[in-house]
This record gives structure tokens, C-alpha cells and sequence, in this order.
């Protein structure tokens, strides 16, 4: 039994479970307020009806994940590590199988919420619901390409653990480092050709305005297209890829049904912030400075994650989500701190009104609840609520002070 890694995870649950009862209860609190201007009475009450039923849904989630996760740590990963029927195959390659079969199992209660959420709450919401094989499709696919990643981290973690290399977590780190930055730079377009099929923006004046748009911020139009979003969802999302200046652009069919030309401009403004300063290379920075914590605490937690090298993967694998859910704050503060420049930016570029009337449709189209409770929204909120940034943009749109800086310098 590895007390440790059994501890660490329940202490993760209880925190889950007790941020969820809070949020419940600042959802229960807000039925019978007044809905905000971008919505009416009887839309804010289905949107907190269907938060309820998926925050319901989501505790029976991360009970079944803790569950999941106590039994590898009290006595699975040890059981399978020290069978007889193991005994024959390499160390290295026990730690690797063992990891996947953890993070399989993690994984498959998590896309079981999912499922559930989309099948129950998205379905009675009119967000959509996508065909049972499409679903499983889209599994099958997401598996596929984090494999890419995620194999060869535990490959090489397995292989110099196993072979005692000094500084072997600084090794580790660097190779993780390399793979969430190839991933982060490539994923987006590989998982969206792969997700979706996209046809050319049908309107000419449109990708006119989006291109001087982006020249107007310093970048270049690679291309604009369109994603059959509508298979999956009626929630409306628009994102740029590209490295360099070079920006290819996605649009959601959804946004384009729900959206006029100026506010899909504000969301392309919205995105092109992102790029212009430089975000993406920013949250890499961020997330590698706490990727290099957590190798350095698997470090010294030494022992206590077991001697060997079948046992030890395995069991890191296991706690890494714990350990990223403890640092969540960290990282949401820094994305939300992002969403903030780049709406002050879009605002700078095509007027914080259009920001402002694309943002009430997206929460209308997307069932966002009014307001969340402050420390669940700190470890679940990589967006700030809807008061927060329209507040933002109000005071931007009336001449008051500005809440956030635009840079205004050459392109990063």
C-alpha cells in the first residue's frame, strides 16, 4: 500500500467535492435574482437548472475517480508490478504498460462524465447531441493523438529511472517540456482536421475584413475556414493556430449562425490578441516553470513513491492529476489575466461595443451561468464570468480607465 499517493489523492477529492457544494450553492442563490441584460428570466433558470444536474453529475465523477485512483494506489499498481506473471517482462516496459493502464482508467471515467453531460444536460439545454459513433469516434481520435505525446514521456521516464541516470527528473522534465511544446504548437491543427472537416469562409467581404483586420495587428492571413461544429454541438467557438505572423483561422459554423460580421470580427480580433502578445509562448514559460516544480517534488518525494522502477511510473502517473489540480489556480489566474488583454485588445481594433454584443451572444449560445463562486472559479474558470470581462469592456467603452495595457510594439 502506498499511504502517500493514497492520501494525496483523497485530499484532491474532498477539495473537488467541497468546491463543487460551494458552487452549488452560489447557483441555488442566483434563481431567484434578476438575469443580466444579455439574457432573460426564463433562459438564466434553464442554464442553472442544467449547471445543477452537471454539477451533480460531476461529483458522482470524481467519487468514481478517487475510487478508481485509491485502488491502484492501495494495492493494484504493487498487486500487478509484483505478480508472478510479470516477473518476465522488463522492468521499463511493466512501468510503461502499468502507466497506461492507469491513465486509461482515469481517463475513461472522465470521458464517462462527459458522455453524461452531453447526453443528459447538453441534450435538455438544445445544446446538441452528437451520434453514439461519432462520440466514440472522437474518442478513439483524442486517444490517438495525446498517445503522442504521452507515450514517449513514459517511455523515457521509464528508461532513466530505470537505469538510475543522475538527474534523471531534470531529464524528464526536459523531454516533457519538448513534447508540451510540439504539442501545443501542432495538436490544435492535427486534432481539428482530424475532428472536424472544414470548407473555405463562403463570404468574400468577410475574409476581406478578417485579412486587413489582421494586418492592421501585425499579422498575416494564412486562411479562414469553416468546421461542421453542428454535428457535435449548437455552442458556438471560434481559434487561431499558426506560428510565426502567418495565422490560419477556424470559425465554428455555429458562430457564423449566431454571430453578425462585425461581432465574428471581435472574436477575431479576440484570438488575434492572443497571438499578438504572445499568450501561447507565455502559458508554455508558466506551464514549464511548474512542470520543473512537480519533477523536482516527484524528486524528493523519493521513496515514498515506491523503489521500483514498475512501481514508481505508475504511481506518478497516477498523481500527476492531483498535482495539477493543486496548482490549477496558478495557471487559470494566468489564462484569465490573458482573456483580459486580448478583449482589451479586440476592443482597441473593432470597438469594445462589438466585443461586448459577441460576448452576450457567446454566453447565450453556450448556457454560461451569470456568476460562479469565487474559489471554485479560481480552480475551474480559464475564463473570467460574464460580469467581470463585459464590466471591462463597459469601462473601456464609456472612456474610464483601462483595465488592461494593449501592446502596441512589434509582433512577438
Amino acid at each position: 500500500m502506498n499511504s502517500f499517493a493514497a492520501g494525496l489523492v483523497l485530499m484532491t477529492a474532498l477539495l473537488r467535492i467541497w468546491l463543487e457544494l460551494r458552487q452549488r450553492a452560489c447557483l441555488v442563490r442566483q434563481r431567484g435574482q434578476p438575469p443580466p441584460a444579455w439574457t432573460d428570466a426564463a433562459s438564466q433558470q434553464r442554464t442553472i437548472d442544467g449547471a445543477l444536474i452537471r454539477g451533480r453529475i460531476t461529483l458522482l465523477g470524481v467519487i468514481a475517480e478517487a475510487a478508481v485512483a485509491l485502488l491502484f494506489a492501495v494495492a493494484g499498481i504493487a498487486a500487478m508490478a509484483q505478480s508472478e506473471l510479470m516477473a518476465s517482462v522488463p522492468p521499463a516496459a511493466l512501468a510503461v504498460a502499468l502507466s497506461v493502464l492507469v491513465l486509461l482508467s482515469l481517463g475513461a471515467v472522465r470521458r464517462g462524465v462527459e458522455a453524461a453531460n452531453v447526453y443528459v444536460v447538453d441534450a435538455a439545454l438544445g445544446l446538441g447531441r452528437p451520434g453514439v459513433r461519432l462520440f466514440l469516434s472522437d474518442t478513439a481520435t483524442r486517444i490517438a493523438v495525446l498517445s503522442i505525446v504521452v507515450a514517449p514521456l513514459l517511455v523515457a521516464a521509464a528508461a532513466l529511472i530505470e537505469r538510475q541516470v543522475p538527474l534523471w527528473w531534470l531529464l524528464a522534465w526536459a523531454v516533457w517540456l519538448m513534447l508540451m511544446t510540439l504539442d501545443s504548437a501542432l495538436r490544435p491543427l492535427v486534432q481539428t482536421r482530424l475532428l472536424y472537416s472544414a470548407i473555405p469562409l463562403p463570404d468574400p467581404s468577410l475574409v476581406a475584413r478578417i485579412e486587413e483586420l489582421l494586418g492592421r495587428c501585425g499579422l498575416k492571413l494564412g486562411h479562414v475556414q469553416v468546421l461542421d461544429a453542428s454535428r457535435r454541438t449548437r455552442r458556438a467557438n471560434a481559434s487561431v493556430h499558426g506560428l510565426g505572423r502567418r495565422k490560419h483561422i477556424y470559425l465554428h459554423d455555429t458562430l457564423l449562425d449566431r454571430l453578425g460580421s462585425e461581432e465574428v470580427l471581435a472574436v477575431v480580433a479576440h484570438e488575434a490578441g492572443h497571438a499578438r502578445h504572445g499568450h501561447v509562448l507565455k502559458a508554455l514559460a508558466g506551464l514549464g516553470m511548474l512542470g520543473l516544480c512537480a519533477a523536482a517534488g516527484v524528486w524528493l518525494m523519493g521513496d515514498r513513491l515506491g523503489l521500483e522502477t514498475p512501481e514508481k511510473v505508475p504511481l506518478i502517473a497516477l498523481l500527476m492529476p492531483s498535482l495539477g489540480f493543486l496548482v490549477r489556480p496558478i495557471v487559470f489566474g494566468l489564462s484569465r489575466r490573458f482573456e483580459y488583454e486580448a478583449d482589451a485588445f479586440a476592443a482597441s481594433h473593432v470597438g469594445a461595443p462589438a466585443m461586448m454584443r459577441a460576448l452576450e451572444r457567446l454566453y447565450v449560445a453556450n448556457a454560461g451561468v451569470p456568476e460562479s463562486d469565487p474559489l471554485y472559479a479560481a480552480f475551474h474558470a480559464s475564463h473570467p464570468g460574464p460580469s467581470q470581462r463585459l464590466g471591462r469592456l463597459t469601462q473601456i467603452s464609456t472612456g474610464g480607465r483601462r483595465a488592461c495595457q494593449v501592446n502596441t510594439g512589434p509582433p512577438t
